[in-house]
């Protein structure tokens, strides 16, 4: 299975009851694998192998037991990750550098990132491009954020709500790299009911120290701020 959607949108958790539904025992998570010793593993200067978690998911479920194993951002690293995947889906088993083969048949494997394996996009630019042969071999789901949770997340707070979804519209637009997650939402209400000033939630959250003086102009002349602008939302007025 791969999920491809916005950072923060509970892709790590829906790999987490994926896992559950499939009758998993246990799943081993790798994030940002570089290269494919991270995934296979390598014999040190001692002659002695240094395991990965894909050799540990696939030696258990070689065992017979259901495992599975959880690759986020899997467009992150280099190419020869993907040919390592790609061999063992197509193959079904792997062989280690220590000599130790295992049958793929009681895994499952769950992968995740924030690009559908097209290549590098301003947002991302470090995602590589897979191959249709790869991208076939996995059933693709794309996990969004969810309106309901989020309206729970904001709760009374509605220009939160209103805030968050232009900002996002506006930054998608412009292909700047910010994310507004569900933790953006909750981490804003907490300080509106603290009674944070507006213009610290936004610097805080939204703009997250990294944002240019460019950057930032662009988003509060989008169409969507104006308009918020315009109906008095606190946040719109404090960018």
């Amino acid at each position: 299975l791969l999920m491809v959607g916005p950072a923060g949108s509970g892709k790590s958790y829906m790999a987490e009851n994926v896992a559950k539904a499939c009758g998993c025992t246990k799943m081993y998570t790798r994030s940002k694998v570089a290269f494919d010793t991270d995934l296979i593993g390598y014999m040190d200067a001692h002659s002695h192998y240094c395991p990965t978690a894909l050799y540990r998911a696939m030696k258990r479920a070689d065992g017979g037991e259901k495992t599975a194993y959880f690759l986020d951002e899997i467009f992150a690293g280099d190419t020869s990750c993907l040919i390592v995947i790609n061999d063992l889906l197509s193959d079904g088993r792997m062989t280690f550098p220590n000599g130790e083969e295992f049958s793929a048949e009681n895994l499952v494997i769950i992968a995740a990132d924030n690009t559908s394996g097209c290549g590098a996009t301003n947002q991302f630019n470090t995602r590589n491009k897979a191959d249709a042969s790869f991208l076939n071999r996995f059933g693709s789901v794309f996990v969004d954020y969810d309106k309901e949770i989020e309206k729970k997340l904001a709760g009374n707070y509605k220009d939160i709500l209103e805030f968050v979804y232009a900002v996002r519209a506006a930054a998608d637009k412009a292909e700047i790299d910010i994310v507004c997650s569900y933790r953006t939402i909750k981490c804003m209400r907490k300080y509106a009911e603290a009674g944070i000033p507006a213009v610290e939630a936004v610097e805080e959250f939204v703009y997250q120290n990294k944002l240019t003086e460019d950057d930032k102009d662009t988003l509060r002349q989008d169409a969507k701020i104006t308009r918020l602008i315009s109906k008095g939302n606190q946040y719109a007025l404090a960018m």
